[in-house]
C-alpha cells in the first residue's frame, strides 16, 4: 500500500537543512573596538576569529575568552563571535548568552540579535527565535537572512501565510536565494495544495542551486500525483543522483510510478534496491503488492510474512497475506489471516469473505 510522505517529514528535512547553514552565512567580521590600544586582547582576538575562520571552534573560544578577560569586556564583537563558535558547537544555551551580552553592551548589534534568533529557533523556541528577527528587520529592513529565518520560525508554529509573505520578501531583497525559493516552494506544494505555484518555486530554486535533490523529488511527488508517470520518475531519479543521504526515498517513489505505468519488473527492481538499503523498511508490502500483480503469489506473501515481522500490529498486512493465499488455493492460511486481520481491526470486504467462503467451502 502507497504510504504518503508527510509535510512535516520533508518539511523539517529543507528547515534543519536550511536553518544550520545561516550560522555559516552570518559570520561576517565586526571591527575591533577602535581607541585604546589592549594589544594582547586584541592578539587574542584577531586568533579568535582566525580560528573560527577555520572551523576551530574550541580554540576560537579559547581565545575569545582569553580577550575577554584582557580588557576585552565591553566589546561586544568579541561576544558575538564567541556565541557564534558556541552555535557551531550546538552548544546553543552558551550561544545564547554570549548574544544576549552583546546585545547588552550594543542594542543595535543586528548580528547578535540574527545569532540568537538562530539559536532560539535550532533550540525549538521559535516565538523567541521569531521575537529576535523582527528586531533585527527593525534595524535593517533589507536584512535577508533575518527575513528567510523569521519564515523558517513561522513555518515551524505552521503559520504559512507569514511564511510565504517573509520568503517572498528574502527574494525581494536577494532573487538568487535558492533557499526561499525551495522552502516557499515546499509551502505551497504541502500546506496550500498549490501545484502551480510550487513548481515554480521548485523549478527557480533548481535554476539557481542544481543539487537540490529535496526540489526534485516534490517536483516528483507533484507530476505523480497529476498522473504524469513519465515526468514523476525523471525526477525522482535526479533526486536519487544529487541526495547525499541516499536514494531510498526515491526509490520508493520511483518504484511507485513505474508500478502505475504497469512496469512491474521495473518496480520490483527499485523496490529491491530500497530494501538493500534498508532492510527495515516498509517497501517489503509496496514489492508485495507488486507481485501479486503479475501472479508471483509465493513472493508475494513471503514480502507480506517478511513485512509483518517488521509490523506485527498491522492488520491490514494479514488481510492482503491472506488476498495471496486465496489466490493460490491455501484457503485454511487465508482464514487464519482474516481472523487476525480482524483481531487487529481491519474492516474486511464482504465482498472477498463471500468469495472465500465459497473457494473454501467454509463459513469462517
Amino acid at each position: 500500500m502507497e504510504r504518503k510522505i508527510t509535510v512535516t517529514a520533508i518539511t523539517i528535512i529543507l528547515c534543519l537543512y536550511f536553518s544550520v547553514q545561516v550560522f555559516a552565512e552570518i559570520k561576517k567580521e565586526n571591527q575591533s573596538p577602535a581607541g585604546k590600544d589592549i594589544t594582547a586582547a586584541k592578539q587574542s582576538f584577531d586568533k579568535g576569529v582566525f580560528y573560527l575562520d577555520n572551523d576551530r571552534h574550541d580554540e576560537a573560544i579559547t581565545e575569545f575568552s582569553k580577550a575577554i578577560e584582557l580588557g576585552y569586556k565591553n566589546n561586544d564583537a568579541c561576544y558575538l563571535k564567541r556565541g557564534f563558535a558556541y552555535g557551531d558547537k550546538k552548544n546553543y544555551d552558551k550561544a545564547i548568552a554570549d548574544f544576549t551580552k552583546a546585545i547588552e553592551i550594543n542594542p543595535k548589534n543586528s548580528d547578535a540579535y540574527l545569532g540568537r534568533g538562530m539559536a532560539f529557533s535550532l533550540q525549538g523556541n521559535d516565538t523567541q527565535a521569531i521575537s529576535d528577527f523582527t528586531k533585527v528587520i527593525e534595524i535593517n529592513p533589507n536584512n535577508e537572512e533575518a527575513y528567510y529565518s523569521r519564515a523558517v520560525a513561522y513555518g515551524n508554529k505552521e503559520d504559512y501565510d507569514r511564511a510565504i509573505g517573509d520568503y517572498t520578501r528574502a527574494i525581494e531583497i536577494n532573487p538568487k536565494d535558492y533557499r526561499a525559493y525551495a522552502s516557499r516552494g515546499t509551502i505551497y506544494h504541502f500546506s496550500k495544495n498549490d501545484h502551480y505555484k510550487a513548481i515554480s518555486d521548485y523549478t527557480n530554486a533548481i535554476k539557481l542551486e542544481p543539487n537540490l535533490y529535496n526540489c526534485y523529488f516534490g517536483l516528483g511527488l507533484i507530476y505523480y500525483e497529476k498522473k504524469d508517470y513519465d515526468q514523476a520518475i525523471s525526477y525522482f531519479t535526479k533526486s536519487m543522483e544529487n541526495n547525499p543521504n541516499g536514494p531510498e526515498a526515491a526509490l520508493k517513489q520511483r518504484g511507485i510510478a513505474y508500478g502505475r505505468k504497469g512496469n512491474y519488473d521495473q518496480a520490483i527492481s527499485d523496490f529491491t534496491k530500497a530494501i538493500e538499503i534498508n532492510s527495515k523498511s516498509d517497501v517489503y508490502g509496496l514489492r508485495a503488492v507488486t507481485y501479486l500483480k503479475k501472479h508471483d503469489y509465493d513472493s508475494a506473501i513471503a514480502d507480506y510474512t517478511k513485512e509483518i515481522e517488521i509490523n506485527p500490529l498491522d492488520g491490514e498486512h494479514y488481510y492482503s497475506r491472506a488476498v495471496a493465499y486465496c489466490r493460490k488455493q491455501n484457503y485454511d492460511k487465508a482464514w487464519n489471516d482474516i481472523h487476525k486481520a480482524k483481531e487487529l481491526g481491519v474492516k474486511v470486504s464482504s465482498e472477498f469473505l463471500e468469495d472465500l467462503k465459497k473457494a473454501s467451502g467454509r463459513e469462517k
